[in-house]
């Protein structure tokens, strides 16, 4: 697995609070599935959409990428 990336911090964060929030990414970094931590592939497959999102989704966190997507329903014409 890749080095995690280093996260921003600002002038008004004490090291406690920095200390706490490196605490919570690891602890989301770690239930994250283990297949999801490496790079994707070409011609990698899904069940469907939403899981190739997924997978997108939590490997972009661990690269420092936030990954979004316009919306999952039409409905409200977005």
């Amino acid at each position: 697995m890749s080095k995690l990336p280093e996260y921003p911090h600002f002038n008004m964060q004490t090291p406690e609070l920095r200390q706490h929030i490196a605490t919570i990414i690891a602890t989301i970094i770690a239930a994250i599935p283990p297949e999801h931590l490496l790079s994707p592939v070409k011609n990698e497959l899904f069940t469907n959409p939403e899981n190739a999102f997924i997978r997108l989704r939590d490997w972009g966190f661990i690269q420092g990428i936030l990954l979004v997507k316009e919306s999952a329903s039409t409905k409200r014409g977005r």
